[in-house]
């Protein structure tokens, strides 16, 4: 499988860089999939969990609210108001509920 470069940025840096297989995202009207030579593309993201595919590993993100890039270059790139690692995608709904929860009391 063809594999392409995917970042996660927030204001503190870089949270993930590396050449993955596959991800999928939480967007606005739902997840999506990406895989390398993906049409480029701009969109939304809400709070939720971010799956990383790397050969037969897989690793999870709970993310913010955000964007992500698909240049047509093989690069992706999430940019999120925050993030954090998860152990699996049940972890990442809830820390990425709890990072909403937290934002939104924030702006209370």
């Amino acid at each position: 499988m063809a594999a392409f470069q995917f970042t996660i940025l927030t204001a503190e840096g870089k949270a993930f860089d590396a050449e993955v297989d596959a991800v999928v995202a939480n967007g606005i009207d739902g997840s999506f999939g990406i895989w390398a030579n993906h049409a480029p593309m701009v969109s939304s993201l809400e709070h939720g969990p971010v799956k990383i595919d790397i050969g037969n590993e897989t690793t999870f993100y709970a993310i913010g609210d955000g964007l992500l890039e698909i240049d047509g270059r093989n690069t992706v790139t999430i940019l999120a108001d925050n993030y954090q690692e998860a152990d699996s995608l049940s972890d990442a709904k809830e820390k990425a509920q709890a990072l909403f929860e937290r934002l939104q009391a924030d702006e209370d």
